[in-house]
Parts: C-alpha cells; structure tokens; sequence
C-alpha cells in the first residue's frame, strides 16, 4: 500500500509542458542530478513569478 501511495504520488506530481519534458530530458542524458536541478530552478522561477503577481495586485488595489 505505502509503495501504491509513493507511485501514485510521483506519477501526480511530475511537471507537464515544455519544462517538464526538458526536466525528463535532462534526466534521460545527464542523470538524476541534472534533472532535480532543472525542476527546482523551475519551481524557483515560477515562486518568483508568483511572488511578483501578488505584489503586483497589491500595488494596483491601493
């Protein structure tokens, strides 16, 4: 059951769209590292849009 749970969970969680072929990409050429690596710069990144959308509306509300 704990191994269903942990499958179901990576399947859920692996990034759709261009970067997550990018992410399963570089893994395929240049290992795990690489792929960990891409898909945390791009969970950062879009963090950071977030981040700017927030304070964005914030500014414009005021």
């Amino acid at each position: 059951m704990f191994l269903k749970g942990i499958l179901i969970g990576l399947i859920f969680g692996v990034p759709v769209g261009a970067v997550g072929a990018m992410t399963v990409q570089r893994i395929w050429e240049h290992g795990i590292k690489a792929g960990l690596l891409t898909g945390m710069g791009s969970s950062v990144a879009d963090c950071i849009y977030a981040t700017l959308g927030a304070f964005g509306l914030t500014t414009i509300s005021d």
